[in-house]
């Protein structure tokens, strides 16, 4: 074969490489994609806030830092936050949120949005910031959130969540702030809480009002059991410190 045909070959070789890369850069990240639209649909939108969520946009919702969603910001053509509070959304969280591998930050917080927190947020290795507060969530808090380990946020006040608070969450070495308060949760609050990095989260470290356990029916406010007794928060915390 001539040098000049094989110059030419090469030649067209790159530039359907460069081609390929530029589509699937328009195009988007397929597992966002999956993440977006499975979610509009789990989503009840009756002030129709979400009107500009289209899936023309779901397949291309980034231009590298610049995200065409409201409620969206993109990191180099990725999904790296969400922030949709306030917006009278109803229905549920839907489990494809982990298709979002690159978020970090999720505030779905003071919706109307019921239904359980899906475990398949585990999956989101990333996230940094879990804000559900003040929906009507119902079912137990799953212990395998843990596994998100950059976790520094949780918040999931007022809402209607039962069971008890994960020991698995004492693992989370980075959390700083954690909110489970106004909702029917029972039992202790996990003793290794009380010794991430040789601090108290700031839900008790600072607000003895924010953790709300309920037991036999009696709801305290401020309070928590240990053993058999009520004891103050903060008290608590002193004791274990000793």
């Amino acid at each position: 074969m001539p040098p000049s045909h094989r110059f030419s070959y090469r030649l067209l070789f790159l530039l359907l490489l460069s081609f390929e890369t530029a589509r699937r850069l328009a195009s988007g990240h397929p597992n966002d994609e999956a993440c977006l639209s499975n979610l509009r649909l789990s989503l009840e939108d009756p002030a129709n806030n979400l009107r500009n969520w289209t899936k023309p946009v779901f397949s291309d919702p980034c231009s590298g830092f610049t995200s065409h969603l409201p409620g969206a910001v993109c990191n180099n053509g990725r999904i790296y936050k969400l922030s949709l509070s306030n917006l009278s959304l109803r229905g549920s969280i839907s489990p494809f949120l982990s298709n979002c591998t690159n978020l970090q930050s999720l505030d779905l917080s003071s919706n109307q949005i019921s239904g359980e927190i899906p475990a398949e947020l585990q999956l989101l290795v990333n996230l940094a910031v879990l804000n559900l507060s003040s929906n009507h969530l119902s079912g137990q808090i799953s212990p395998q959130l843990a596994l998100c380990a950059y976790l520094n946020v949780i918040d999931l006040h007022d809402n209607q969540l039962s069971g008890q608070i994960p020991q698995q969450f004492g693992l989370l070495a980075r959390l700083t702030a954690f909110d489970v308060s106004s909702n029917i949760l029972s039992g202790q609050i996990p003793a290794n809480l009380a010794t991430l990095n040789g601090n108290f989260p700031r839900f008790i470290r600072r607000k003895q009002e924010v953790v709300r356990i309920s037991v036999g029916g009696d709801e305290e406010q401020g309070i928590i059991s240990y053993g058999d007794r009520w004891d103050w928060a903060w008290e608590w915390y002193r004791e274990l410190s000793d």
